[in-house]
């Protein structure tokens, strides 16, 4: 997501995947986000966007696509939940 709101008033980091699962996820993603011929705007020399118009290619959107089917991986709430849960029992919370 590098756009220009999101690198003057963010930190953005990157970090090395190692999950074979959340590779497969992260690749399929992103072919779909380049797949998407909907919703989607192209940046042009002069620095203003322009609608993709859709080909004769079936319409991809790939925004709808993930409202409708959300990304699931194998671990769930409840695995994930202890570590949380130790995560801010050491920070210490301040009332002023």
């Amino acid at each position: 997501d590098i756009m220009t709101r999101n690198q003057t008033r963010r930190v953005e980091i990157a970090c090395p995947v190692s999950s074979p699962e959340i590779k497969g996820m992260l690749s399929e993603y992103l072919e779909r986000l380049l797949a998407d011929n909907t919703k989607a705007r192209k940046l042009q020399p002069d620095g203003n966007y322009l609608a993709q118009e859709p080909a004769d290619a079936p319409q991809v959107n790939a925004q709808g696509y993930y409202m409708e089917h959300p990304v699931a991986l194998s671990a769930t709430e409840s695995a994930r939940r202890p570590f949380a849960m130790k995560l801010f029992e050491k920070i210490k919370f301040r009332r002023d």
